[in-house]
């Protein structure tokens, strides 16, 4: 059994202080970033929003003027619900899609073809010259 007095220039206590450091870090982080929920709810600020979805604040006041988004206005703070706001993004989420063309051709000449298309009829055919 060792009986040595390990001190803070252990290499082991020196990696066991940084780690803790490091987690310490992290908690700090994950508490200034958490939100108490208030019944159940958790609500988002303009300017959160805005910095989320990557666009204006005015665009923002935009939505709210055309009745897109629903929000909760308080002494002047506008407030989203964070369920709402994912809704909005659901039922405006549009999947990705095949391109009925394909670009061909050299940079100073080029055409397009369309291939698997449905709308078009079987009968129908273009002709590259």
């Amino acid at each position: 059994m060792d009986n040595d007095v390990k001190t803070k220039n252990n290499e082991e206590i020196a990696q066991f202080l940084n780690a803790s450091d490091r987690m310490i870090k992290g908690i700090d982080v994950l508490w200034k970033k958490n939100r108490p929920l208030l019944n159940g709810h958790r609500y988002l600020k303009d300017d959160e929003l805005s910095r989320l979805l990557h666009i204006n604040r005015r665009t923002l006041q935009d939505y709210r003027n055309m009745g897109r988004i629903s929000f909760v206005k308080l002494s002047g703070k506008v407030l989203y619900l964070e369920e709402d706001v994912e809704k909005l993004l659901q039922e405006n989420y549009r999947p990705r899609f095949e391109k009925p063309w394909r670009r061909t051709g050299s940079k100073k000449h080029f055409s397009y073809y369309l291939f698997s298309y449905s709308v078009v009829p079987s009968s129908f055919a273009i002709t590259h010259k």
